[in-house]
């Protein structure tokens, strides 16, 4: 690549998220009619979102939603950065307009977003902003993806006993797909249906990274990439996390961006 093409690059680095118009329309890629299971499954599955909202929306309806939001791309290593040199990544003020679902819906973030903040600064209730806006875009298309809230701080070890001896028992860190299927199965998604959603039919908004026990902070970074780089990689992913703790990370999670 040469120098032009480097500043080509370069520029694409830094863009208005505030002049985005309209949403973006998620497709069923697989193009296969859902089930009757399936239906009901998704629906049973928004009710339970809505409900989780309502329950923590007294939390939270004091704090100004629309929060001052800055992009920062250096927090995250983008999949075109392993192979394109894109030049010096800065950090820029959003729109005091421009709300979280235009930022989930930004081309250049499609979906995979890593919200950063210091304690108290409404990390959990931009999360919340968006699960909403996700809700009342899933009602009112039927092909755009579901929103499900997923606290970090259940990611937690497995016991298992270890073939071909049956007492003995190894602990091993769940890959995150079988985690979240797990956590579909509480709230009433089958495996199966769990399976066939994972890629493009939900949108997964982990919570509180920092939350977690220091040692298990960095596992859990280095499992969500692997999820990113694996074939149940989802079309969508959205990590909130204190920003001081993250900085801290030898590792960064390969995001599309990050605000704060």
């Amino acid at each position: 690549m040469d120098d032009d093409e480097n500043s080509q690059w370069a520029n694409r680095d830094i863009f208005n998220i505030g002049s985005v118009q309209g949403d973006i329309k998620v497709v069923n890629y697989d193009k296969q009619p859902r089930s009757r299971q399936e239906f009901k499954a998704r629906q049973r599955l928004l009710c339970e979102m809505r409900a989780e909202l309502a329950g923590r929306k007294p939390l939270h309806q004091s704090v100004v939603l629309n929060l001052g939001k800055e992009q920062q791309p250096h927090q995250v290593q983008r999949p075109w950065d392993v192979s394109v040199k894109v030049g010096e990544q800065r950090s820029f003020q959003l729109s005091p307009e421009t709300s979280i679902l235009e930022v989930f819906d930004e081309p250049t973030i499609s979906g995979k977003l890593l919200i950063l903040g210091k304690p108290g600064s409404g990390k959990t209730t931009t999360l919340l902003e968006l699960a909403q806006a996700l809700c009342d875009r899933a009602e009112a298309d039927s092909e755009a993806p579901v929103p499900v809230i997923l606290e970090l701080s259940s990611w937690q070890l497995i016991t298992k006993r270890k073939f071909p001896d049956f007492w003995n028992k190894v602990k091993y860190d769940p890959p995150i797909n079988e985690w979240i299927l797990s956590k579909l199965q509480s709230k009433g998604v089958s495996k199966e249906i769990g399976e066939h959603w994972i890629r493009y039919e939900l949108v997964p908004l982990l919570d509180g990274l920092d939350e977690m026990p220091p040692e298990r902070q960095v596992k859990c970074v280095q499992a969500i990439n692997q999820f990113l780089d694996s074939e149940y990689s989802p079309l969508h992913l959205v990590v909130s996390s204190r920003k001081e703790e993250y900085e801290n990370y030898e590792e960064v999670l390969y995001l599309n961006n990050a605000i704060c």
